[in-house]
């Protein structure tokens, strides 16, 4: 029979099953006139990927239904929260130098919330090492009557992407939390890790962070010994360019630390977290204090030395390394 069955069961000439055997033969990995099609394994692609801001709303207002119709238009590049008030806010904002962040902040002036958004990084690394570095600039004030204050990244897997606050909390999922905590006064704020998400509240550090200043951490997870570690930096006053550099000197360093979560064998997305937030909108408030909401910007990502994912809130990039 001079035929083979294609997509549909439609028939394809033998002439034409030869030439696509051939093009397998020849590398091809993928063919379709929308008659018949032809595919070999997947093989990972090395194009960046890239998706636009706008400023507005970064992820769902309601943790509890984040896709919701309704929701869907306040969505952008697939940033979600699931846990948190439903008066937390996230948004693609604007800074005093005009650069975009993400601004994790509350819809009312007088109240202070959790507020946590999610993304995928586009890959799921099993092995090797992933460096998550990142730009933030925690909250001027906290909110004096909320129990947790505290600007964090965390690393996690695709479950702590898909928890929700009634299945399973965020944190339970992570392989690693770095941040900035306030300790006492207003004033007093400290280098934050957490490597045991049984214990929530842990590994706030005695090393003091100057107010108001940025500061960027790099994290390295060795996914091979489940170790982790980072360093911190402090990045000045004014909101860092994308590609400024790292400073010489660190103000704390670790490692060797273990993952917060055991179960945790793969890392794919990564969740910001801003606890005791107030209020913020899309630009930086008038007043000295840069706003009481958390800022973070310039997230980047590499997979044994290899960039995979980069994110400046005007635009995120990714790109395929083998993960899925």
């Amino acid at each position: 029979m001079n035929v083979m069955s294609g997509l549909c069961g439609k028939a394809v000439p033998a002439l034409a099953f030869a030439a696509m055997s051939a093009a397998i033969s020849a590398g091809v990995i993928y063919e379709n006139d929308f008659a018949s099609r032809t595919s070999a394994a997947p093989v990972p692609s090395q194009d960046w990927r890239s998706v636009d801001y706008v400023t507005g709303l970064l992820a769902n207002t309601n943790p509890a239904a984040p896709f919701a119709v309704s929701e869907l238009p306040n969505i952008q590049d697939g940033w979600i929260r699931t846990r948190g008030s439903a008066q937390a806010r996230v948004w693609a904002g604007t800074s005093g130098s005009g650069d975009k962040a993400a601004v994790l902040g509350h819809a009312n002036a007088n109240a202070a919330t959790i507020c946590i958004a999610k993304q995928r990084l586009g890959n799921t690394f099993t092995d090797g090492t992933v460096t998550v570095q990142f730009d933030f600039l925690p909250p001027g004030n906290w909110a004096a009557w909320s129990a947790l204050r505290r600007a964090t990244l965390s690393v996690g897997n695709e479950a702590m992407y898909a928890s929700a606050a009634t299945t399973g909390s965020y944190y339970q999922h992570t392989a690693c939390s770095v941040g900035v905590s306030l300790d006492g006064s207003p004033a007093t704020r400290k280098v934050y890790y957490n490597d045991n998400a049984n214990t929530y509240d842990t590994a706030t550090t005695d090393k003091e962070v100057t107010r108001y200043a940025w500061h960027r951490a790099v994290v390295t997870i060795d996914l091979d010994s489940r170790r982790w570690g980072f360093s911190m930096f402090e990045m000045g006053t004014t909101q860092p360019e994308f590609d400024a550099a790292t400073p010489a000197t660190a103000v704390y360093s670790t490692s060797g630390l273990s993952f917060a979560d055991d179960s945790v064998i793969s890392v794919s997305s990564i969740a910001l977290g801003g606890y005791g937030v107030c209020w913020s909108g899309e630009a930086y408030s008038a007043s000295t204090d840069p706003t009481h909401a958390a800022w973070f910007d310039n997230i980047r990502v590499w997979h044994n030395g290899e960039e995979c994912y980069a994110n400046d809130f005007s635009s995120s990039r990714r790109r395929s390394l083998g993960g899925t």
